[in-house]
């Protein structure tokens, strides 16, 4: 796996990682193996606070379900730190659905963390600014559009329905369908779209459907369990990721969530909306999320 990446038993002993594991790590590959020879927690080794995370991934192993945390601040070897999402998948026996292990990943995001403190820092001098020559103030707002423009770039939600953007729905999906493919596992998507939202626009106006948009998206996360992932995927579409499921599940909960946005309630005069939704399903319809 190209992430940092270390594969443990049900004693969280580390039975292998990635290569880029052992750089985050801050040590070598031969210097990483010793310090797990002699006995070392891995979550000593890199981590947020060893007592947590061992929480965590015994966590994982009793509920055998997927954990993600987001922006955690990791430290390692050579108490370097860094922003990380962690994940912990469980490793399951598909016959007996026994826990046998569990996968930690990490995804190095502190560049994003940093990018987002360097936008505020701007801001904040700018406030300070105020009083400079017409000049200095043009090119001082320039620079805060450009901090602007590449935060917007980096960020994981959509401002408005607070759901996870294409990008970061796409990426995470992708991962999730890697890691099916790997473990002979299922995953669902359902695509959803507002019918006839345009029209909503121009008679009600776009107030209006900023809000169905907002009701739309509560929708979605209140019917999906806390673990499948919900994102704007365009205008007045949604996506959504069921994994460990089956095809059966996921229609139920399409079926579930189009009666619920055609119960949505604008008022007397306001719109009645409806979704019309599709369906796939990994493996039998495709291998990857654009299949």
């Amino acid at each position: 796996m190209a992430e940092p990446t270390v594969l443990l038993d049900l004693n969280f002993k580390p039975l292998a990682f990635s290569p880029s594991y052992a750089t985050l790590a801050g040590l070598r590959i031969r210097q990483l193996k010793k310090r797990i020879e002699q006995g070392a927690s891995v979550f000593e080794i890199l981590g947020t606070d060893p007592r947590k995370d061992h929480e965590n991934a015994l966590n994982c192993l009793k509920t055998k379900r997927a954990m993600q945390f987001a922006e955690e601040e990791v430290q390692n070897a050579e108490q370097n730190k860094f922003i990380c999402y962690i994940s912990y998948m469980p490793v399951v026996d598909p016959e007996s659905g026994d826990a046998l292990g569990v996968i930690q990943t990490f995804r190095d995001v502190s560049a994003e963390a940093r990018m987002q403190l360097r936008y505020k820092e701007l801001l904040e001098e700018e406030r300070n600014q105020k009083q400079r020559l017409e000049d200095e103030v043009l090119a001082r707002t320039k620079d805060l559009s450009d901090a602007l423009e590449q935060v917007t770039r980096l960020s994981k939600t959509d401002p408005l329905t607070t759901l996870l953007n294409r990008r970061a729905f796409t990426e995470l999906a992708e991962q999730s369908i890697k890691m099916a493919r790997r473990h002979n596992r299922t995953v669902g998507i359902l695509l959803g779209d507002l019918d006839f939202f345009k029209k909503v626009n121009d008679t009600f106006g776009h107030q209006v459907g900023d809000d169905l948009l907002v009701a739309t998206s509560k929708v979605l996360v209140d019917v999906v369990r806390d673990t499948d992932p919900v994102g704007r995927y365009g205008g007045e579409e949604f996506i959504i990721m069921l994994t460990e499921t089956t095809k059966a599940a996921v229609s139920t909960v399409g079926e579930r969530i189009r009666k619920q946005i055609e119960e949505l309630s604008f008022g007397e005069e306001g719109p009645k909306p409806t979704m019309s939704l599709g369906m796939a399903f990994f493996p039998d319809h495709g291998g990857t999320l654009d299949e």
